[in-house]
């Protein structure tokens, strides 16, 4: 697992569409988790590719959570 931005950010969860990533990014901060979303590709559709990403502090944690959600 590799950190970006400095290494004070890292992606738990990539997403296909703008909302499953809304869905998930309010599923994060619902639970108290610090993110960020970061657009790599969108469509007009709503399609495209979406980084979801937390503090690298809080990142095990957070994919632990998203995984006993089946995400």
């Amino acid at each position: 697992m590799k950190a970006t931005s400095g290494g004070l950010w890292l992606v738990v969860c990539v997403s296909y569409s703008q909302r499953q990533a809304d869905a998930v990014e309010q599923l994060l901060r619902d639970e108290g988790f610090l993110v960020r979303v970061r657009v790599l590709n969108r469509a007009i559709t709503g399609s495209g590719v979406f980084e979801l990403r937390v503090l690298a502090s809080e990142a095990e944690e957070a994919r632990r959570f998203l995984s006993e959600r089946g995400l």
